[in-house]
């Protein structure tokens, strides 16, 4: 009997289980249900997605960014251009939602998110002075700028 370890980036899992070695099966594709198909007005929105996305990207200035928010800028992209809704922060390895995944929700749900397209206008006014944009996306405002913030 073999024992199998599965590790994810939360916590170490095992399964007892009686594994053969080299003992593999062929997936019979008829019993695989297919990807759903998107639907006429799914389409629309990602096609209005995409004008919105690239116009986005027109307006980012990539000089004023840290090296650290141009890596989340450039992981960010990447997702986005794969069609995933949510991309690992560099930094902290936290899953983070895209603009895409925002655009096709329709609304600010008031977390402060990194990359929400509704311009915080569901967030706490209180939260929202902790925040600012950096033209591709929110940050955290620096405890300088948070102090001057207050003093308005």
């Amino acid at each position: 009997m073999y024992h199998l370890l599965f590790k994810n980036r939360f916590s170490l899992f095992y399964f007892y289980a009686p594994i053969r070695l080299f003992e593999c099966s062929v997936v019979d594709k008829s019993k695989v249900s297919p990807k759903k198909q998107l639907t006429s007005e799914q389409k629309a929105l990602r096609k209005r997605y995409w004008e919105f996305e690239t116009e986005w990207n027109r307006k980012v200035d990539l000089g004023s960014l840290s090296e650290e928010e141009k890596l989340i800028n450039r992981i960010h992209n990447e997702a986005v251009i794969n069609g995933h809704f949510t991309y690992d922060d560099p930094a902290t390895g936290n899953r983070v939602m895209t603009r895409l995944r925002h655009f096709l929700k329709g609304t600010c749900c008031g977390n402060a998110c990194r990359h929400c397209v509704y311009n915080h206008e569901a967030v706490p006014k209180s939260m929202q002075k902790t925040m600012r944009f950096n033209s591709a996306f929110w940050v955290p405002v620096q405890s300088e700028e948070a102090d001057s913030n207050e003093e308005d």
